[in-house]
């Protein structure tokens, strides 16, 4: 079984480089489109792929506006490459998944599943990374995991779909997978998600969302200023690189539950 990872970027230059080189020691394939950095992130892009050519595709700089679908320029041309057991996968350029996802991926494939979701470890920057960040000492040479340890689970969404040669990405762009990909494995994977790293990161991630926001993308980006991201340790869990990471999504949960339960 083979995966390919589809990659859509902008100024993620502190950790694209760090994203790509994870993905790449359980992914046959990596492509990446830069939807108009103003950053380093292209040019650490084409680096990687000189590094690793035969994993990395820097597939180009598209400046129109961000759209989900436009994942789907690189999966139709792509899925031909691929068997109808093989899979894609949806990598953002702050996302680590948990461990090797081929075995799981498999195994949904043999019982008949072609969408897969993860639970999104959402680690923050907290206080506690704020006082450090202040006082000097948070260096983005250091690796992601290192700088950034609270998180809580609060979402869960599609992130692998199992490829068809035979049919087109589709029309939508309310999803991250393909319309076609229906059939969901009760079985969800780990990914660490990284959105806010430091305060220069959080505030040019806030503008960029802003300046584009609609009703299609990021309508959820309510805030202007990098401090209302901020949150207190105090009520996150903790993880160290080498340890397992388990979702316990309580707060996913309690929030469907009092969705369900809101009168219209």
């Amino acid at each position: 079984m083979r995966l390919y990872a589809l990659t859509l970027v902008k100024d993620e230059a502190d950790v694209i480089g760090q994203a790509i080189r994870h993905a790449a020691t359980f992914c046959d394939r990596v492509a990446v489109l830069d939807n108009g950095s103003s950053d380093d992130t292209w040019s650490i892009i084409e680096e990687i792929a000189k590094e690793l050519p035969d994993v990395v595709i820097p597939w180009g700089v598209e400046e129109r506006p961000f759209e989900r679908r436009m994942r789907g320029l690189m999966y139709d041309e792509l899925r031909h490459e691929l068997e109808p057991d093989d899979w894609f996968m949806q990598l953002d350029a702050d996302e680590f998944l948990m461990g090797d996802p081929r075995p799981a991926l498999a195994a949904a494939g043999r019982h008949g599943y072609n969408r897969v979701r993860t639970w999104q470890a959402q680690f923050r920057f907290t206080d506690i990374d704020l006082a450090r960040w202040e006082a000097g000492l948070d260096d983005r040479e250091v690796p992601i995991e290192r700088r950034r340890n609270y998180f809580e689970v609060d979402w869960r969404e599609p992130r692998f779909w199992r490829n068809d040669p035979q049919r087109e990405w589709g029309p939508s762009n309310a999803s991250t997978v393909p319309d076609f990909a229906d059939r969901v494995s009760p079985r969800s994977l780990v990914n660490r998600h990284y959105q806010h790293r430091d305060p220069e990161q959080i505030q040019r991630r806030i503008d960029i969302r802003r300046k584009v926001r609609s009703d299609e993308a990021f309508p959820h980006v309510d805030v202007e200023d990098w401090r209302e991201r901020l949150v207190p340790a105090e009520g996150l869990r903790r993880w160290e690189p080498g340890q397992p990471l388990r979702p316990f999504p309580w707060r996913y949960y309690r929030s469907r539950i009092r969705s369900a339960l809101r009168p219209d």
